[in-house]
């Protein structure tokens, strides 16, 4: 077989592949997403899971107006201070995650997550301390 009919049958092979992972994606509902890097397998993980909030959490989210909404896309757009966070405790493990002016510690004790604190901060709140 000469090799212009080789190529010309792999070019064939190639566009029928190409045409069959095309279909297979479009039709997808939610998008393919790689979470390699540390910080996005920390947030993935946290999303994942139900977090229970802490009282000392809850109230400053009462004095900050931050729903549950408002709090799912400040960990989605927040990036984990590894420097600060706690990530070798056996027991639980501390993560500080940082959005602009926004610092969440969420604690991650026996595969729940717990938001202990919420700080904003140019507001401030004196009611819970």
């Amino acid at each position: 077989m000469r090799f212009r009919n080789r190529l010309f049958f792999f070019l064939i092979g190639v566009l029928i592949g190409l045409s069959v992972l095309w279909f297979s994606l479009q039709f997808r509902q939610q998008p393919i997403k790689f979470h390699y890097l540390p910080n996005a397998r920390v947030i993935n993980y946290i999303l994942k899971k139900n977090i229970n909030i802490s009282d000392h959490a809850h109230c400053k989210m009462l004095c900050y107006n931050v729903d549950s909404l408002l709090l799912r896309q400040y960990i989605e757009q927040s990036k984990v201070d590894f420097t600060q966070s706690q990530t070798r405790n056996k027991v639980c493990k501390k993560y500080y995650l940082n959005n602009n002016s926004v610092n969440l510690i969420i604690a991650n004790c026996n595969d729940t997550f717990h938001l202990k604190d919420l700080i904003i901060e140019d507001v401030t709140c004196g009611t819970c301390n």
